[in-house]
């Protein structure tokens, strides 16, 4: 038997993101139940998905809301092995233009952004685990 552990989730969206500005270019679009990232780099992230905001040490503020979805959906789509790994530090620096976007401080910001590539590797991952 093949099973994935899931993350807790704390929110749920109600009305679909788009995102034109990825520039996660995969070779063939990727279209999931609740993301599709086209080979130009948009992203939709629709009604339905769930995530859980900001993790590690921080709080959730109005000014993580979107970054922390959009980073999250990237991220579901490294660790399902639907976009090349290569693709993560971009993932990150996604997170730290939308934070910005969002008003957050660009001192708050870097350190966001140094903590997530220092230490969100493993939520990158795909976790396929085993059991007899």
């Amino acid at each position: 038997m093949k099973y994935q552990k899931r993350r807790h989730w704390k929110y749920r969206l109600y009305e679909d993101v788009f995102y034109r500005h990825t520039d996660i270019t995969p070779a063939q679009p990727v279209d999931t139940e609740f993301i599709n990232l086209t080979s130009e780099g948009s992203l939709l992230v629709k009604a339905g998905y769930v995530w859980d905001g900001a993790s590690g040490p921080t709080i959730d503020t109005k000014n993580t809301m979107t970054a922390s979805l959009i980073h999250d959906a990237l991220y579901n789509l490294l660790r399902d092995g639907l976009i090349d790994q290569k693709w993560r530090k971009r993932a990150d620096q996604v997170l730290y233009e939308l934070l910005r976007q969002s008003g957050m401080s660009k001192i708050r910001a870097k350190i966001w952004f140094r903590a997530v590539r220092k230490g969100a590797a493993h939520a990158a991952e795909y976790d396929v685990l085993t059991a007899p």
